[in-house]
C-alpha cells in the first residue's frame, strides 16, 4: 500500500508542476512604461509583477519581480553576476595589473604576491591568498603608476578597508579596498 501511494503521490507532484507550467501567467498584457524616481518599469496587468524597462530599445528586462525596488535589486544581481553593472565609481579607473605587498594588520597574515587588477585615487581590486572579510582593515604597498600620481610612480603605504570579496575557484580570492589613507614610503 505504501509503494502504490509513494507512486501516486508521484504522479500528483508531476501533473501539479506541469498543470503550474501551463496555468502560469505569461505576462503577456503589460502597462505603459511608468517612470517614478528615474526608475522605468513595466507592470504585468494580469499578475502585477513589474520588470524593469528600457526606453531606449522599447524593452523589457531583468526578472520580474513583487515590487519596482525588487526588480531593480534583482537586475543589478544578474548585471554584476555577468559584469555589466555600472560604474558607480566617483574617479577613473586605471586598468594596470602590478605587484603589491598585502598584509592584515591585525593577524599579521601577509602575502608577497598579491596583485592589483585595477586601481583608482580612491580604491583599487587586489587578488590575494589572504582569507579576507568585508570590513577588515588592510595595509598595501605598491608602486602607484603615473596615472595615478601624475609626475611619475612613486612607492606609497595604502591603509584600507575591504569593502568586497570575490571568491574564485583559484587559490586567491578578488577583494575590492576602498582607500582611507596613503603614505608615501622612502625612496631607496
Amino acid at each position: 500500500m505504501k509503494k502504490r501511494q509513494l507512486i501516486l503521490a508521484g504522479l500528483a507532484a508531476g501533473a501539479g508542476g506541469a498543470l503550474f507550467y501551463v496555468l502560469r501567467c505569461r505576462h503577456a498584457q503589460t502597462s505603459f512604461p511608468i517612470t517614478r524616481e528615474g526608475l522605468t518599469y513595466i507592470t504585468c496587468l494580469k499578475c502585477g509583477q513589474h520588470r524593469l524597462y528600457d526606453t531606449e530599445a522599447m524593452e523589457g528586462y531583468g526578472p520580474w519581480s513583487e515590487t519596482p525596488a525588487a526588480a531593480v535589486g534583482r537586475a543589478q544581481e544578474t548585471a554584476i553576476r555577468r559584469g555589466l553593472a555600472p560604474d558607480r565609481r566617483s574617479t577613473a579607473r586605471v586598468q594596470k595589473r602590478t605587484a603589491v605587498k598585502a598584509r592584515n594588520p591585525k593577524t599579521g597574515e601577509e602575502d608577497e604576491a598579491a596583485e592589483i587588477r585595477d586601481l583608482s585615487e580612491r580604491g583599487l581590486f587586489v587578488f590575494t591568498s589572504l582569507p579576507m572579510q568585508p570590513d577588515t582593515d588592510l595595509e598595501l604597498v605598491l608602486m602607484l603608476p603615473n596615472e595615478i600620481t601624475k609626475d611619475g610612480s612613486k612607492l606609497v603605504c595604502c591603509h584600507g578597508r575591504v569593502v568586497r570579496v570575490e571568491k574564485s575557484s583559484k587559490k586567491r580570492t578578488g577583494i575590492a579596498v576602498a582607500i582611507e589613507r596613503i603614505e608615501p614610503m622612502p625612496q631607496v
